[in-house]
């Protein structure tokens, strides 16, 4: 992200917030419209599959049935673009549009944040050379974060919402139905953009239980509930189906009306990598005649699995002594998975066990989209031809140029997905290779779930 911000920078002046247009009727725009200020021509796809180019302006930016973008650019133009419907963790309550960098240099995507944790992402090109056709990840969670954060102050919407929930046709004499959700929360979205209480199923009390349903989801925990006291007339029956490349599984209750209703899954490990879940919510109440009416919503989940991962002390041993005569003076050097350095000085002797405990590690809720890699390391002998090690190592990590070979240093691949496991091996002496080294540390991995989203 770092790498990209200055490009992105340039081609991305601001985002403001502006007016929530609810189109009624036959046109039920869905969310508050947002302008997009572009300094530089972005290459995206249109709703019809062909490449369309956004030139240089300001550019108010909304959003329609069906996962489309709609742009209503600085000249009086309409530009519908291809979106896809994703979800972001972010507190908002009002629309929110942003510029997300991707980990390809040419990638960005427009994102537009609605307050239900539900968002719009339309990816973009700006060199334009793979606009058609081509499909990139979904911005990631952590990407939309720190994007967000740089846009912060967040826009609230302070209007007073006009809301109001379906009445059950039956009985006659039935109170009116109290407003479902807080006032501007956005229904999920999956292809098909809802507001709430917009939801028509065949029945009032179908509809009514559709309108009242929520997706919170963290790690692997995917949580969907339905609020308590809906006024509905007879009994409903709520099932719901999770469909991940790790494993499907559906879970189905009745509506209880005392206390609501609470589905919470946390779907398979797996590979450990994140992916996109298909949550099939099936509606149905029998009718009259003992026909039943049914009503589905085909919702989704972006799950980006989150790990306590706990790196112990590393054990090192000599294998050769380094100097021929008394103790090796050794200078151990490695950067932790944050990328900080560090460095450590002892004496050593062939056979010696020498149990570094600095080495250890803990990182809390990492995520694989972070990019966090295996510590590296390297040792020298202190009367090595190498001046700055510090330096020098450095430079290695980095990639600026390594006076080592590749026997003198170990360590930076991708740290997720992983399994809890032992790192061993053997390790040369970064400058003459005149002594040999054996190293051990553990891995522990352990995957958060989130029993009280």
């Amino acid at each position: 992200m770092n790498r990209l911000s200055g490009r992105f920078a340039r081609s991305m002046v601001s985002l403001a917030l502006g007016t929530c247009i609810l189109c009624m009727g036959l046109h039920p725009v869905a969310e508050a419209a947002s302008t997009v200020t572009l300094e530089q021509p972005v290459h995206f796809t249109s709703s019809d599959g062909t490449e369309v180019m956004v030139g240089i302006g300001t550019h108010e930016v909304e959003t329609l049935v069906g996962s489309r973008l709609r742009l209503n650019l600085e000249g009086g133009e309409t530009v519908l673009l291809n979106a896809q419907a994703t979800t972001h963790n972010e507190e908002i309550e009002a629309p929110l549009a942003v510029m997300v960098s991707g980990e390809d240099p040419d990638v960005v995507h427009m994102v537009l944040l609605l307050p239900n944790g539900q968002a719009l992402d339309a990816p973009g090109s700006i060199s334009g050379t793979r606009s058609r056709g081509f499909e990139p990840l979904f911005a990631t969670t952590t990407q939309i974060q720190v994007a967000v954060t740089k846009n912060r102050p967040t826009v609230r919407d302070h209007r007073k919402p006009k809301r109001s929930t379906p009445q059950p046709t039956t009985p006659p004499t039935a109170s009116p139905a109290p407003n479902i959700g807080k006032p501007g929360v956005v229904g999920p979205l999956t292809g098909t953009l809802a507001l709430p209480d917009r939801y028509q199923a065949p029945t009032a009390n179908l509809t009514i239980v559709a309108n009242a349903l929520r997706l919170t989801h963290k790690s692997l925990t995917t949580l969907i509930t339905a609020d308590p006291n809906l006024p509905i007339t007879k009994p409903v029956e709520i099932s719901i189906g999770y469909y991940s490349p790790a494993g499907n599984q559906r879970i189905t209750q009745s509506y209880v009306r005392a206390t609501g209703n609470r589905f919470l899954y946390n779907d398979k490990e797996g590979d450990g990598k994140p992916r996109r879940m298909t949550v099939d919510i099936s509606l149905r109440e029998q009718l009259p005649n003992g026909e039943w009416a049914t009503f589905t919503l085909p919702w989704h989940a972006n799950l980006d699995l989150l790990y306590d991962i706990t790196i112990s002390p590393l054990n090192f041993k000599l294998r050769d002594d380094c100097d021929k005569v008394g103790d090796s003076e050794i200078k151990f050097q490695w950067s932790s998975p944050d990328k900080v350095q560090h460095s450590f000085g002892f004496r050593a002797r062939a056979g010696w066990r020498i149990t570094v405990g600095r080495f250890a590690w803990r990182g809390l809720e990492v995520s694989a989209s972070q990019g966090l890699r295996y510590p590296m390391a390297s040792f020298m002998e202190n009367d090595s031809h190498i001046v700055n090690f510090g330096r020098a190592f450095a430079d290695c990590i980095k990639e600026l140029g390594c006076p080592f070979k590749l026997s003198g240093i170990f360590g930076g691949e991708i740290l997720l997905p992983g399994k809890t496991h032992i790192v061993e091996g053997d390790l040369m002496e970064a400058d003459r290779e005149q002594c040999r080294a054996h190293y051990d540390y553990k891995i522990t991995y352990t995957l958060r779930s989130y029993p009280y989203l």
